[in-house]
């Protein structure tokens, strides 16, 4: 039973991907194709394995399951003929690449929130800050912590319900997080828009 679901499975894949094909104006004959997509032997026990970690389990495969390509070797066509390219191991490279963000961005925001009170109220300089009281200068920062933590909600709908993860990500990083960086960055310049700006 096991090795029909695979072979319907294989089957719809070698159709998509031959729909694909016409579609782009494409030979539909190719050497993966042409291969027989199983090469089991008619053992109704053996399966495709699911989690390919190593070049072992990659030579395992199908051709149809392999893109060539050394960086990205795993090959999947979805439902509707888009071919994706994986990593072997792609957990190494995404938790690496997550540590370094929260990593980054804990450093950014923990550097600006200990030092923004000090920095409004003109601790450091007397002569150019915000001309803050130290209320102020307290409510100020808890509605920028109150924001920094609450729109991450907005967000998360903008990315789950309208613009999707890529846009999201774009327009936020376009809309939001540049002009911020670059503000802090200019802000750091004494009197750099004249002498009646802090």
């Amino acid at each position: 039973q096991s090795e029909s679901t695979i072979s319907k499975i294989l089957t719809r894949l070698k159709q998509l991907n031959s729909n694909r094909m016409k579609q782009q104006g494409l030979s539909t004959q190719t050497d993966s194709e042409s291969a027989p997509l199983n090469n089991n032997d008619g053992n109704a026990d053996d399966e495709l394995p699911n989690n390919v970690s190593t070049l072992a389990q990659l030579t395992e495969l199908p051709d149809v399951c392999q893109s060539g390509i050394p960086a990205r070797p795993l090959r999947h066509v979805s439902e509707t003929g888009v071919a994706s390219h994986y990593a072997l191991q792609p957990m190494i490279y995404s938790v690496a690449f997550i540590l370094a963000v929260e990593l980054l961005e804990r450093f950014s925001f923990y550097g600006i929130e200990y030092t923004q009170t000090s920095f409004l109220t003109g601790a450091y300089n007397k002569d150019w800050n915000a001309g803050m009281t130290s209320v102020e200068a307290s409510s100020f920062v808890s509605i920028s912590t109150a924001v920094a933590y609450t729109t991450p909600f907005l967000g998360a709908y903008l990315a789950d319900a309208l613009l999707g993860d890529y846009w999201a990500i774009l327009v936020g990083c376009i809309v939001f997080y540049l002009p911020g960086v670059i503000l802090i960055t200019i802000s750091t310049v004494p009197r750099l828009f004249g002498t009646e700006t802090f």
